[in-house]
């Protein structure tokens, strides 16, 4: 790969991109079947992590939904997933507007190379923009790497989630 010919760019994603999308799904889906596989399972052959009719409706004018691309050299090599709520539609809440992270996945082989930390940054700075008070996530406690990412950029625990599997 020749660091200097390339072009990162982050872009919304358009209808064309829900291939390469659901290729990151199914990424993501290996990750967490890995990290809890009392939840997650492996994708079959005729599903798909992402459906395509929920991807679509992402694309539409208001959608609560959002997803970013990371392109390189306008290949897709990562995505973000979040959406924007005002809490003040729910009863007990402090009103605000929220940004809650859905998913982040960037392809293997360019994992380590800042493009995770390059998109939080940008969701940061997207909030900022949209006066948004506050940024949320969930994610799996066995997710190490995660947990580090997160971690190490800055953000705090904030809420702790139990589960037990019953047979």
């Amino acid at each position: 790969m020749n660091k200097q010919a390339e072009i990162a760019t982050i872009e919304k994603a358009k209808k064309e991109d829900y291939k390469d999308i659901l290729n990151l799904f199914n990424e993501l889906f290996q990750v967490l079947q890995e990290c809890n596989p009392n939840k997650f399972r492996p994708i079959q052959e005729g599903e798909a992590a992402l459906q395509q009719k929920d991807f679509e409706d992402s694309l539409k004018e208001g959608a609560w939904r959002n997803f970013d691309l990371y392109k390189i050299d306008g290949k897709i090599v990562a995505v973000i997933d979040y959406a924007i709520y005002d809490t003040s539609n729910y009863p007990g809440y402090i009103p605000c507007k929220l940004c809650m992270l859905g998913n982040i996945v960037v392809k293997k082989e360019y994992r380590g190379m800042g493009i995770g930390t390059k998109l939080i940054n940008y969701l940061r700075q997207k909030c900022k923009h949209q006066n948004i008070q506050r940024f949320e996530l969930e994610m799996e406690a066995s997710n190490k790497a995660a947990l580090k990412f997160y971690k190490k950029l800055g953000l705090k625990e904030a809420r702790i989630r139990f589960a037990e599997y019953i047979n």
